[in-house]
């Protein structure tokens, strides 16, 4: 048992001493502790919410990286800006469907059991 700890921690330093310099070659701002840093960590984020924008369904998301709940899910998905203007717009494309809808039904008789009315 110890001998796996000691291999999965040195798998980690490993991972996190590549990261480390990627983001620095990169110019990103590494750490936990820094203004604005960036972890591996934030991949979880960022890949929630990048599936769900591709309106991948949440259940297969949960699935692929194993949330056991909907409170897991929303913690790691990230509603932003672009979520919401999209939002508005689709409610937009909406109104004007209804208000073309209602429009051509005024052009319409209405009909009630075989009776023009």
């Amino acid at each position: 048992r110890s001998s796996t700890r000691i291999a999965n921690w040195t798998i980690a330093a490993n991972i996190r001493t590549r990261l480390t310099k990627a983001c620095k070659k990169a110019g990103i701002i590494y750490g936990r502790f820094k203004k604005g840093g960036f972890i591996l960590h934030d991949c979880r984020h960022i890949f929630n919410t990048n599936m769900r924008k591709a309106e991948v369904q949440e259940s297969v998301i949960m699935a692929i990286t194993g949330y056991s709940s909907r409170e897991i899910f929303d913690r790691y998905n990230v509603v932003d800006k672009e979520d919401t203007r999209n939002a508005v717009d689709k409610l937009e494309v909406f109104f004007q469907n209804v208000t073309l809808n209602v429009n051509k039904a005024k052009n319409k008789p209405f009909r009630r059991k075989g009776l023009i009315m």
